[in-house]
């Protein structure tokens, strides 16, 4: 039995290596932290200071995660840089809990900046759920969409994705 111990770890050794190093090279590195009131939006340059309207997406072309402080940043980049195929994953933070959550997977509201303060004056909210969306939608106004929904809508009208001029 202890002849067969040494070269079983090995490559159980081996193995978990591998498991690993595939992991990182393949992309399941987990996603980075935002850090408030120090990271700056990789579209606008602004400070990202309020979590519930931030986002992450991973550029292929540039081999890292960019940051957004408002999801409208987040539409213009993506426009601005091939659209959605030359990003590999996509994080949006749900409105209410504050968890980051899959584009793909959330529900948006897009509501007039007058009354959905965001900071680049998008009014583009995300929730984990269509429930959410929905209540949030009835109580401020907008549309609610999935994130294809979305970006076909801002690809079509990307100036009026800020619906703001803001001065800086």
């Amino acid at each position: 039995m202890k002849k067969y111990l040494i070269p079983f770890l090995f490559i159980l050794a081996l193995i978990v290596i591998g498991l690993y190093m595939s992991n990182v090279f393949i992309g399941g590195e987990s996603i980075p932290k935002i850090y408030l009131d120090q990271d700056r939006c990789d579209q606008c340059g602004m400070v990202i200071s309020r979590a519930e309207y931030a986002a992450l997406a991973y550029s292929i072309d540039i081999g890292e995660w960019m940051k957004f402080d408002d999801i409208g940043c987040l539409l213009r980049y993506m426009i601005e840089n091939g659209g959605t195929s030359n990003f590999r994953e996509i994080y949006v933070t749900d409105y209410n809990s504050g968890e980051m959550i899959r584009a793909v997977d959330a529900f948006f509201v897009r509501a007039s900046a007058d009354n959905v303060y965001t900071p680049m004056s998008s009014g583009i909210v995300a929730f984990k759920s269509l429930e959410d969306a929905e209540a949030f939608a009835n109580s401020y106004g907008g549309e609610t969409y999935n994130f294809q929904e979305l970006y076909s809508w801002a690809a079509s009208n990307p100036d009026d994705i800020y619906q703001k001029e803001m001065s800086m």
